[in-house]
């Protein structure tokens, strides 16, 4: 039972990314990557900010039919825009870049 509630809730997750590029989502606040100092923050205004030892890089991004696009500012604007597809668990973020590699993150306060 308690499998086909969080499916539920995945789904349901999932249909609010693809159905809306509102900001107003859940992946509003800020995330620790697991096991590592990065965090990432995104804002209502569209604005990304991501830190890690004592370095902070600001940006933008946007999120349409589960893919999460940023646009990092800085030493990292060469990247220029990257591309992740994006599955949100309750307090659980995982982006999969386009080579298939996952980075996982914690919301946190």
């Amino acid at each position: 039972m308690t499998y086909v509630i969080r499916f539920a809730l995945a789904l349901t997750l999932t249909a609010l990314f693809a159905c809306s590029t509102k900001t107003d989502q859940p992946i509003i606040g800020k995330w620790r990557e697991s096991g590592k100092t990065e965090v990432i923050q995104f804002m209502r205004d569209n604005t990304v900010t991501i830190a890690d030892q004592g370095t902070t890089v600001p940006g933008t991004y946007t999120i349409d039919k589960g893919q999460l696009r940023m646009k990092l500012e800085g030493p990292l604007a060469a990247a220029g825009t990257i591309a992740y597809t994006v599955t949100l668990n309750g307090d659980n973020l995982s982006l999969k870049d386009q080579r298939g590699n996952i980075l996982n993150y914690k919301k946190t306060p």
